[in-house]
Formats: structure tokens, sequence, C-alpha cells
């Protein structure tokens, strides 16, 4: 069983009152998609702190089997959200994914999968599209640790949005049409 980053479990929360407190959609229902949700622990922080929810779960589970993206994890996020009516799990590269999803129809996009400056690049890229107009889009890891997340999120970001930084290295832009993703 995996467990939760108390640091990280911090951050996400934080992350996620911000986008409540600064949410002007006025309406009820949240459709959030996390790519790369290995055992599900921050799908349990987002039914914990949006009010009603649509969470479509990303992540292909094809490592190996001990961890959190293989069998392992798969098992542990059956377990914590397998009876959630509102919880869809999506087996599926975000590659493969995002073609499931119409433009302009979820609220909330956090990346977690791939941490390569190319995959991350990509992601935002894909799913940009899909976020609504004031919707958010962010991720976790931007430190030094992984360059390719700082990399992306910086060209993709630095100079059109503010980029917020979370104490759990996440981070998040609220989505404009303005700003073009190249």
């Amino acid at each position: 069983m995996y467990r939760s980053d108390p640091v990280q479990e911090s951050g996400l929360r934080t992350w996620c009152r911000y986008i409540l407190w600064m949410d002007d959609f006025n309406q009820d229902l949240f459709h959030i998609v996390e790519l790369g949700c290995s055992c599900g622990d921050g799908i349990r922080i987002y039914t914990q702190e949006f009010p009603k929810y649509e969470i479509f779960g990303v992540d292909p589970f094809a490592d190996g089997e001990d961890s959190p993206h293989g069998e392992a994890g798969l098992q542990a996020f059956l377990e914590k959200h397998g009876k959630d009516p509102h919880i869809k799990l999506i087996r599926k590269t975000s590659e493969e994914a995002v073609s499931l999803f119409r433009p302009n129809t979820i609220n909330v996009l956090y990346i977690d999968a791939v941490h390569t400056y190319e995959a991350v690049k990509a992601d935002i890229k894909n799913w940009w599209p899909i976020i609504k107009e004031k919707g958010w889009i962010g991720g976790h890891d931007y430190s030094d640790d992984f360059p390719g997340v700082k990399q992306a999120v910086g060209e993709c970001f630095f100079g059109k949005a503010t980029v917020l930084l979370f104490e759990d290295s996440s981070w998040l832009v609220r989505k404009n049409d303005n700003v073009k993703i190249n």
C-alpha cells in the first residue's frame, strides 16, 4: 500500500482551495482530470475539497508490477475509488485519452504523468483546448529534480500567464484563451 506524502497532500489541498477561492464558474459540478493518477491519492483529495465533482483519472498502469503506475497502483486505485460513480478510470496514455474529451469541457487538469520536457509540453499543448475558459491547468514536480517540468511550464506560460507555485512543487495557471500554446 502506498502512503501519501504529508507535504504533497498539504500542497495539493492548498492548490484545490485556491481554485475554489478564485472560482467564478458558479456551478455545482467540477469536471477534473488527473494525468498520472497512480494509486489515487490526489483524487481522494479532490473528492474531499471539491463540493461536487466528476473526476477522470488517466493512467495506463503499464509500469512494473510493484510500481504505483503498475498493477499495485491500479489495485490501490480500485480499492479507494472503485465504487464511486463520479470517478472514472481511463487506462490510456495522456495522448490516447485526450481524444475522449470535447474542447472546453473540463474545469481542472492536473498533470503528474511522465515528467520529461517532451511529455509535459505535449500534455499542456494537447489538453489546453479541452480546458474551459477561466479553467485551471497545473501539475506536480515543478522542481530542480525534474528540469523537464520546469522547462515545459516556463516555455508555455512565463510571460503569458501567472504561474503560481505551491509548497509541494505543484504549479497552477488560470486558462485565458488569449494565451496560445505552441
